[in-house]
């Protein structure tokens, strides 16, 4: 296909009769049309692209920060990890919040009571040896139990180095 310049389209005009039928269009405005037209589709197209791009950033963005809540935050929600994907791309409803009713927050309060204090009782009958195993003082016991236990600046996040493995104990 042969492309034409405006210079073309000029001599192409005038050597051409004109006709005065409103109906005919010149090319001028033909391509004033077509112009307008490319320029509207392409505008589109591109104003798509990066709406899709903004859309995709966004889910990401909600995705990363129901990850990075905690089970119980997710909970509170009416989330587990396995829905994060689905809630927020909108593919499940919501499933309804469920109320818990005064006696079953009794109930649910005394079990986790008396799971505590079996807890507790069990850490308080191990030796200071064992303790230290699972990282633990006489002292930190409670607050392991209530869940509120901490670390202290002199946890050591590495294993230690043996260095005395080439003695053995006789």
């Amino acid at each position: 296909m042969k492309k034409y310049g405006t210079e073309e389209l000029g001599k192409l005009a005038t050597t051409t009769p004109v006709n005065n039928n409103i109906a005919d269009m010149d090319i001028v405005t033909l391509i004033k049309k077509a112009q307008a037209s490319r320029n509207y589709h392409m505008n589109k197209w591109i104003s798509d692209v990066i709406k899709g791009f903004k859309a995709k950033r966004d889910l990401k963005a909600a995705k990363e920060a129901l990850h990075g809540m905690s089970d119980r935050e997710l909970r509170d929600i009416g989330l587990t990890r396995g829905e994060i994907d689905q809630a927020v791309e909108g593919n499940v409803a919501a499933a309804p919040v469920k109320t818990e009713g005064f006696w079953a927050r009794i109930a649910r309060r005394f079990i986790e009571a008396q799971q505590a204090r079996a807890a507790y009782i069990q850490l308080s009958a191990m030796n200071a040896r064992e303790l230290a195993d699972i990282g633990l003082t006489r002292s930190e016991i409670e607050a392991a139990v209530t869940g509120k236990l901490q670390l202290r600046a002199n946890d050591n996040l590495v294993e230690a180095a043996h260095l005395n493995g080439h003695r053995k104990a006789s």
